[in-house]
């Protein structure tokens, strides 16, 4: 049964990685071949995907009425590694196996959990066993502070990218670069005249990208699109601010304190189930005997 990836980055990324057998690029009829739309077919052609062009109300239907961005991939079941494989490229490596074992695994969200709780013990046991000092209060806060702009900065950020383009939301959210300058300056430090033309520039090129027409990519609340990214902007320079005198109390320290809170809420790590289906619609989903076009 086939699966339905949709979205540019996870169309771009399927393609890239080619671990699925790739069956059919599925286009609205009226999506203009450039930017990432571009991209995505001459991947296709590389790798001689058919390619067929059909009218919005076919993807939106197979795509449930999530955010497609007019473009939806058909790939055959994800191939899955067993065991022995496993094994088998630890032992070409030369490497001893480390395999974690999950069983009766319901929510997706809960690798990635998981994962984290590893890291988390795995920098404390580092920590005591390399006899790092005990961060002071201001670096824990930093740390806290830190995980807390770099989730909530995912956050915002797929959230504007379900309302908007990525070509509007991609640059506001690149903005959060310039947060920790901002913070220098407030501090007292300087910034050369080379410096401050590119924040203005970097300022004016996304006014005219929240300003400018949305062409075939359209969206109904461009407007919310734009303060979801901007709020993310915010977070994630919170995060690059932040950084800097977290990891004055160690990079362990600084793992320990912020990794747990990175991903608490990072979207790209929770697969929402379909309504009937119950597979996770962050990679596609068959649609209970409904066909896509041949």
């Amino acid at each position: 049964m086939a699966d339905f990836i949709y979205g540019h980055w996870a169309v771009i990324e399927t393609l890239r990685a080619s671990k699925r057998s790739l069956e059919q690029l599925i286009l609205t009829e009226t999506v203009e071949e450039k930017g990432p739309v571009g991209e995505i077919i001459s991947m296709a052609n590389e790798r001689g995907v058919k390619i067929k062009r059909v009218p919005r109300r076919i993807i939106d239907d197979l795509a449930n009425g999530a955010n497609h961005q007019n473009t939806l991939l058909r790939v055959g079941p994800y191939p899955y590694a067993d065991v022995e494989n496993i094994l088998s490229v630890a032992q070409e490596r030369g490497e001893k196996p480390f395999i974690l074992l999950l069983d009766l695994l319901k929510d997706p969200q809960n690798v990635g959990v998981l994962l984290q709780a590893v890291a988390f013990v795995v920098s404390g046991t580092l920590a005591v066993a390399t006899g790092a000092p005990v961060p002071e209060a201001g670096e824990v806060l930093a740390g806290l502070a830190a995980g807390v702009g770099n989730a909530a900065g995912l956050l915002c950020f797929y959230r504007a990218t379900q309302l908007g383009p990525l070509s509007l939301v991609t640059p506001i959210g690149a903005l959060g670069a310039g947060v920790p300058v901002l913070a220098g300056l407030a501090t007292g430090e300087s910034a050369s005249a080379v410096k401050l033309a590119g924040i203005a520039l970097a300022l004016a090129g996304t006014a005219l990208a929240a300003r400018g027409p949305g062409g075939q990519e359209a969206h109904a609340d461009r407007s919310a699109a734009v303060a979801w990214a901007a709020a993310s902007a915010v977070a994630f320079g919170l995060f690059l601010a932040a950084m800097a005198p977290a990891a004055d109390g160690g990079v362990l320290s600084t793992q320990r304190l912020a990794g747990p809170l990175q991903n608490a809420d990072d979207p790209t790590r929770r697969a929402r189930p379909h309504r009937r289906s119950g597979y996770p619609r962050a990679v596609g989903h068959p649609r209970d005997g409904r066909r896509s076009p041949d």
